[in-house]
């Protein structure tokens, strides 16, 4: 099983707060994870990434034509961190050679790959959502072999996270049965990212493409490491016990018995 996978579905299923007042013991956790993606020309910026602790690097490519390798090398510098591919186009070998790469996972789009990747055990599957797409649709990825989804939040080049943005993660996040990563742009703050925990984002990519975002990427790491443990979706919500009102009838009938004593 893809080790990214394995921590992507054990925050989703932590378990927050009990419900009510009385706190229960839980295990402590991450609050969120943390992938960097690196584009397939710039391999050399791995070796920051991994040094500011990423859980995951994410290599950017075209296809497998020409990049094994850029893939080897990436994999060198990865060290003990898990790797995965951002690939556009696959042939119907191309799993199984990036799977004898080191390659961890594969995050895709629903047009640029074949359907027969959903067959593949060892690798684990993101899918790059649409937030356009129907209510139907995004419903219809619980029902099929893939492990996690993607969401481009910065896809409309607006630093930081907007308010817009903030409702498409969670329109999704309420929609999708599976762990959520949400791509971010360089100048997301700590409130938002509080924003997106709040809302049950497992994990956010951070696309790194220069020397100078390094900086970036360790505020974001200290960031992450800052938040609280993961809570889940709709979870750590108190409810108070709901107090009925005496009905109109039942206080005219006491008054009534007052005046009879």
């Amino acid at each position: 099983m893809s080790k990214f996978v394995d921590k992507l579905a054990k925050l989703s299923q932590t378990s927050g707060p009990s419900i009510g007042f009385r706190r229960s013991p839980t295990t402590q956790s991450a609050g969120m994870l943390l992938a960097a993606e690196i584009p397939g020309n710039k391999v050399s910026l791995s070796k920051g990434a991994v040094a500011a602790g990423v859980d995951a690097l994410v290599v950017r490519i075209d296809s497998l034509t020409g990049e094994t390798g850029v893939l080897k090398d990436a994999a060198k510098l990865a060290g003990e961190t898990v790797w995965g591919v951002h690939i556009n186009k696959m042939g119907p070998d191309d799993a199984a050679t990036l799977r004898d790469l080191g390659c961890d996972f594969l995050l895709v789009d629903a047009l640029a790959v074949p359907a027969a990747i959903l067959s593949e055990k060892d690798l684990g599957k993101v899918l790059r959502v649409d937030a356009q797409w129907a209510d139907s649709m995004i419903r219809t990825l619980d029902q099929v072999a893939l492990d996690a989804v993607l969401l481009d939040a910065d896809e409309v080049g607006i630093p930081g996270l907007n308010l817009h943005q903030l409702l498409l993660c969670q329109r999704v996040a309420s929609l999708a049965r599976k762990p959520l990563l949400v791509s971010v742009a360089q100048g997301l703050d700590g409130a938002g990212l509080q924003a997106l925990h709040s809302i049950g984002v497992e994990s956010v990519l951070y696309r790194y493409g220069t020397e100078a975002s390094a900086g970036q990427l360790e505020k974001l790491k200290k960031a992450i490491d800052a938040l609280p443990a993961f809570r889940g979706r709709g979870k750590g919500i108190a409810m108070l016990p709901r107090v009925e009102a005496a009905s109109p009838v039942e206080n005219e009938e006491e008054e009534e018995e007052e005046e009879d004593d």
